[in-house]
């Protein structure tokens, strides 16, 4: 009997589901998604990473979105090292894209 509730607490215990990935996976999503679009370019390269909480957002139904700002570089045609940015927008819990844009670095 003690087996049995030893298994039923251990399995209890495995199928519990643990955030303390949520970050690492939303990190790897936004990366993901940047990758799809330039990976046939030379000398692709992710710089910098960054993540934040907005506060306001476009929806007002959505409440504190989460943005993650990726630096990026590659080679363009004439072989001129280009640097961009890459803005995600992921909704609180992290599930979905909301946004997506690549803005030109200052």
């Amino acid at each position: 009997m003690r087996i049995l509730v030893w298994l039923f607490l251990l399995t209890c215990f495995v199928s519990c589901d643990n955030h303390a990935f949520d970050a690492d996976k939303r990190q790897i999503l936004a990366k993901d998604e940047l990758r799809s679009r330039f990976r046939s370019r030379p000398g692709f390269s992710i710089t910098g990473f960054s993540e934040d909480t907005l506060t306001n957002w476009q929806d007002s139904t959505l409440k504190n979105p989460i943005r993650y700002t990726l630096d990026f570089s590659y080679q363009d045609s004439a072989g001129k090292l280009v640097t961009k940015k890459d803005v995600v927008v992921f909704s609180q819990e992290g599930s979905a894209i909301l946004e997506t844009r690549i803005i030109d670095r200052p």
